[in-house]
């Protein structure tokens, strides 16, 4: 069938950008189910059925096909977003192509990203919710077909171009009359691609306009806009301009369910004319807005041609924040929206909401959008109800603007095509200076941006993120064919550090280190002293030649340079625990490709910056509704030096309460620089002099017995025995510490799949170690990192929650179950502390002081993420960690399973098998050392951890730890075999073929 193109239709080919929607979804998504409902919503709405011909007619097939894209990528976030905005720059072919695109990218247990891209001519803004929400019951409700549209958009069409063609069109034109006499809107820096720019208004000022908007019948939104007016009067030197505020189009409610595009805008005419106060214009902005709502049936292209006025440069006012409708289906939790395209409509159209956030979406030149926002903000934080317009302060201009001309034709949406990268200076290897001016070319051309980019801006200060990283990534790899890792992008985001990276990577081979060390040695030490200042005098000629500031010209000797030794520092910087980290970071970072079942790190699947902005909203209403602090109370609480215990010690303890049934004082709560720090202060309290020693279950947690090392208290270990504790040993050896003159005075305990065992302790053992505590007079401190992630054996009391004596003092962290990078712990210390004046206080108190001379205090920043994430669930965290449970457990039953199969009964080779958490011992047939572990990453390329140093004796051990919890199921596998490989070779098996950097020694290929 052929009908006309609705006049939506027809604005929609002049928009250089398609409709498109991306959303993280947590749970179950089945691929085939999803297509069957894509199947069945195109065949209920005509439009995505619908394509578009050269002389301008839109034809309906009967029948149309949307494949769902399916993509598997296991891990690789990044590169998931990569796809889907590729699937969003990829040009439609009006006459061809399904005008609406799904994808579903998978990468990981429960976790997809889903991907929906249309071509404006077939939707707009509400229609996405309408087909959303169908998609939504059909997937739910498993139907074959929904109930039919009443009418087809093309009907439609035909219905308004006929509408709009006689006495209707000149009764409607009748109250626009007045926009004749208008003059057309001056012209913009525009043509740019489209791009966002945000800011918010000062709380208080927020306030101040809600007084001042209601005082005359008016909305914070009226108050926008009438900022927004001033700006742009200022702009166009007019006093009389026209400002677009978008409507449905949906013109009756039975146009309501169909899917289309109807979305339009109405023209506002707003007058500056003579000397109004703020408060008058926000009676003229209200009247006006109010008039031109009530006669919104004329299209705005339509009408502009009737009244002989250009209007399609009219600037945009859209009051509210865009809706965000998603997906509903069944067991799917939406975590997240990603932006793929600009939603511009327009050459600038400015988005506010009741908070003060403030959005300008525009195809302008950048540096003009920012003068425009910065200039509404700036009017907004000085309007008052009696304040003159013309007083109202305006930021002079501080750049020339420019437009950019030749949009694209058709409404073919395409990538721009960038210029031809340089060639290399004239030489093999390109200079550094050219190096740096190609890298900043291709930032500005993925940002589209128009400034200059320099060698030391920041490039995510600059609008820049992960996706735009991974372009810029590939990009130099293609150019130069140097892969930049996105960690050290991430690490060091400037042009000057990159382009170091890849000028070292081009630079020729250096000379051989056997020959040069030689040579040096042949060299006196007079020689040797020539020589360095001989270096040190060329650096300073070069660095004069290039305007540099001089180096230091004290002479260079030996007897100059300020020399320590070990030996007159801190002893405990030489015990190997307190390298113990560092040395397996290192192996990690010098073995990049290694598949690492060595890191207990929490999966990265799980994290999004944008929950970080969404939990520190979340905790700055909190602070500001439900405890009433004033918005400057609240700017200080997260931005200044906090209370030195914490700012969310409150909310701790209600999380503590729901999810572990433990009932405790806030004020017995310090929120900590991570669980390492509460470790840390714990121990320096309880360590009063030489006598003191800390009990420990061994194997034990390495940063517990570096922090134990760091404040001298000794630790003594106590055997796991068959629960996770042998509290009998427990009880010999506090006695005999006793007996020695020692003072034991607490036992560290993980009872909850414990680092690095994965043990727990059972019920029973837990009420025995309770009582055997105070029978025993020491303390027991636990330490619960891992208590969420249990299996199907479901969850135990901690000991703090069977706690009726006070006598357990409770680590925790948020590490694992909101974001590490937080950094975010705490300890409830609840112990009554006597004090020499005989005053009472708590533990935690004491722990206060000591914090208070370390930290200072936690960053309130932190702590607020930290907050809003338990505010959000209500303070529970049982449900909120569900995906990431499943995810681990399902991680941790997969590697136990390989174990199985690589090493029967037999082999020498046994492991332990948790219920939870993340960790796996494995017990091999020989010793297993540091050296092994760098021959392991180097040869066979997987990383673990030798269980060595858990014990801290120096004896030798035969066992290694393995943690599944960053690592996808296939990349397990392979890490597994590798593994084999290595137990095989070393134990004097062959039974699987050793891997050597990346290749099987028989020749065959290794997954990498």
């Amino acid at each position: 069938m052929r009908y006309p193109l609705s006049f939506a239709q027809a604005h929609a080919l002049s928009l250089p950008e398609p409709l498109s929607h991306a959303t993280w979804l947590d749970g179950p998504v089945d691929p085939v189910a999803l297509q069957r409902a894509v199947d069945v919503v195109v065949a209920r709405h005509s439009t995505l059925r619908t394509g578009v011909t050269a002389s301008g007619e839109q034809v309906v097939s009967e029948a149309g096909g949307v494949v769902v894209e399916h993509v598997v990528l296991p891990g690789d976030v990044e590169r998931a977003e990569s796809i889907a905005a590729a699937l969003a720059e990829r040009p439609f072919d009006l006459s061809s192509d399904p005008l609406l695109r799904v994808a579903v990218v998978e990468v990981g247990a429960d976790r997809c990203l889903f991907v929906l891209v249309a071509h404006r001519v077939v939707a707009d803004g509400s229609a996405l919710a309408v087909l959303l929400a169908d998609l939504s019951t059909a997937y739910r409700g498993g139907l074959s077909e929904l109930p039919g549209s009443w009418m087809d958009y093309g009907d439609y069409a035909v219905w308004q171009r006929e509408r709009l063609g006689g006495e209707e069109l000149a009764r409607q034109l009748e109250h626009w009359r007045e926009v004749r006499d208008v003059p057309a809107p001056s012209p913009l820096p525009a043509g740019h691609p489209a791009a966002r720019s945000t800011a918010v208004v000062d709380p208080a000022a927020v306030r101040r306009l809600v007084d001042v908007a209601e005082g005359v019948g008016a909305t914070l939104p009226t108050a926008f806009l009438a900022a927004y007016a001033v700006v742009l009067s200022r702009y166009a030197r007019r006093a009389d301009l026209v400002i677009a505020v978008p409507v449905s189009g949906r013109v009756r409610v039975e146009l309501e369910p169909i899917a289309g595009p109807f979305a339009d805008a109405v023209p506002v005419l707003v007058s500056l004319a003579g000397e109004p106060s703020f408060g008058d214009l926000l009676v003229r902005v209200r009247d006006a807005t109010a008039h031109a709502l009530s006669h919104d049936e004329v299209p705005l292209t339509k009408l502009a041609e009737e009244l002989g006025v250009d209007l399609s440069a009219a600037p945009r006012f859209t009051p509210g924040p865009p809706a965000a409708p998603a997906l509903d289906l069944p067991g799917v939790t939406v975590r997240s929206h990603v932006v793929l395209t600009g939603a511009a409509e327009a050459d600038l159209d400015l988005r506010g909401d009741e908070s003060g956030a403030l959005t300008l979406e525009h195809r302008a030149d950048p540096g003009f959008a920012g003068w425009v926002l910065r200039s509404v903000v700036a009017v907004l934080e000085h309007a008052a109800a009696d304040t003159a317009v013309a007083e109202l302060p305006v930021p002079t201009p501080d750049g020339d603007w420019s437009a950019v001309t030749g949009p694209p034709a058709n409404g073919v949406v395409g990538r721009a095509t960038a210029e031809p990268e340089p060639e290399a200076d004239g030489g093999p290897v390109p200079s550094r200076d050219r190096i740096e001016g190609t890298m900043a070319r291709i930032w500005a051309e993925l940002l589209r941006a128009t400034e200059p980019i320099g060698p030391h801006d920041n490039l995510f200060g600059l609008g820049g993120g992960s996706l735009t990283a991974v372009r810029f990534a590939a990009r130099i790899a293609d150019l130069y064919g140097v892969v930049l890792p996105m960690d050290r992008i991430i690490a060091s985001p400037t042009i000057a550090a990159l382009a170091e990276v890849v000028s070292a990577e081009l630079a020729p081979d250096p000379p051989d280190d056997a020959a040069r060390d030689a040579a040096l040695a042949d060299l006196s030490d007079a020689e040797l002293d020539d020589l360095l200042r001989a270096v040190v005098a060329a650096r300073e000629r070069r660095r004069r030649s290039r305007g540099g500031p001089p180096v230091s010209t004290s002479p260079v000797n030996a007897e100059n340079i300020a020399e320590l030794t070990t030996g007159t520092l801190f002893g405990a910087l030489e015990d190997p625990a307190l390298n113990s980290m560092n040395f397996l970071n290192e192996v990690a970072i010098h073995y990049p490709d290694a598949i690492p079942l060595a890191a207990g790190r929490p999966s990265e699947e799980f994290f999004d910056l944008e929950d970080v902005h969404r939990y520190l909203r979340e905790f700055c209403r909190y602070l500001a509704e439900d405890l009433g602090r004033t918005g400057e109370q609240v700017r200080r609480t997260v931005l200044q030096y906090g209370r030195t215990k914490g700012i969310i010690h409150d909310l701790v303890a209600e999380n503590l309460r729901l999810d572990e049934g433990i009932a405790i004082d806030p004020g017995s709560v310090v929120v900590t620089a991570g669980c390492q720090e509460a470790m840390f202060l714990v121990l320096r309290a309880l360590r009063a002099d030489e006598r003191d020693v800390l009990l420990a279950v061994s194997p034990t947690y390495v940063g517990l017995t570096g922090a134990a090392r760091l404040v001298d208290l000794p630790v003594r270990p106590v055997r796991t025995g068959g629960h996770g504790i042998d509290l009998d040993d427990l009880v010999s050896v506090i006695r005999r510490e006793r007996a020695a003159g020692r003072r034991p005075r607490a036992c560290y305990v993980v009872p909850d799949f414990a680092n690095p065992s994965g043990l727990s302790l059972d019920v029973p053992t837990r009420r025995r170690l309770l009582e055997e505590a105070p029978a025993e007079d020491v303390l027991l401190i636990e330490d619960n990192p891992y208590g969420l992630f249990h299996g199907d054996s479901g969850r135990m009391p901690t000991l703090k929650a069977l706690d009726e004596g006070r006598r357990v003092v409770y680590l925790g962290s948020f590490a694992k179950s909101v974001l590490p990078g937080a950094r975010v712990g705490y300890a409830v210390a609840d112990q009554r502390v006597v004090g020499a004046d005989g005053v009472v206080g708590l533990f935690a108190d004491q722990l206060s002081k000591i914090k208070s001379m370390l930290t200072v205090n936690t960053s309130p920043i932190a702590q607020a993420v930290v907050g809003g994430k338990l505010l959000t669930h209500g303070c529970r965290l049982t449900g909120a960690t569900a995906p990431e449970r499943r995810l681990y457990d399902r991680n941790l039953r997969h590697l136990v399973a390989g174990l199985a199969e690589r090493f029967p009964v037999g082999t020498g080779v046994t492991w332990t098998v948790p219920t939870g958490g993340f960790f796996v011992v494995v017990t091999v047939p020989f010793v297993v050392d540091d050296a092994l572990l760098e021959r392991s990453a180097r040869d066979y390329g997987v990383l673990w951890t030798p269980m060595g140093h858990f014990y801290g004796d120096g004896s030798e051990v035969r066992a290694l730890r393995l943690s599944s919890s960053v690592v996808p199921i296939d990349r397990i596998d392979h890490g597994l075999d590798r593994l084999a490989a290595l137990i095989n070779d070393r134990s004097g098996r062959s039974e699987n073929p050793v891997v050597r950097h990346g290749r099987l020694a028989d020749g065959a290929s290794a997954e990498p």
